[in-house]
């Protein structure tokens, strides 16, 4: 599974772009993010739920493709926003409920855009959805 070394590199890279420092703290937050990161609901439920939309012929590993990528998203983004608080000086007193907290504050919408696109575009295919999503998630700035 390649899904947690490669969520493993996005955090030290968002540790390393915050500037933290102390090695104990970043590993911390790092093994705390992917404990947050591996035990939410939301991306089973959403796999659950697409699947039972009647003519949603998606494949299912491009269900936990999606779903997993989602999760990762709100992973790096819940993440930064903790970062943030700590690169301001803020004290982290409880990492995995600010951590939980900041996540929970992006997958719903990001777990809702997901589920709206795959329902309307049931019979695109894998790179479609995909490039789709991305565009939808990360809209290019002019």
């Amino acid at each position: 599974m390649i899904l947690v070394p490669t969520q493993t590199v996005m955090l030290r890279g968002l540790t390393a772009s915050y500037k933290i420092t102390d090695k104990v703290l970043g590993q911390e937050l790092i093994d705390t993010a992917l404990k947050v990161g591996m035990t939410t609901l939301a991306g089973k439920a959403l796999i659950k739920a697409l699947k039972a939309v009647p003519g949603l012929n998606v494949a299912t590993s491009v269900l936990n493709a999606v779903v997993a990528g989602g999760v990762t998203f709100a992973l790096g983004e819940g993440t930064a926003t903790v970062l943030e608080r700590a690169y301001k000086g803020e004290e982290l007193t409880d990492l995995e409920k600010m951590l939980t907290d900041a996540v929970n504050q992006y997958l719903p919408g990001i777990m809702k855009t997901v589920a709206d696109y795959v329902k309307e575009n049931k019979d695109a295919g894998f790179k479609q959805i995909i490039e789709n999503l991305l565009s939808v998630l990360l809209p290019r700035e002019e």
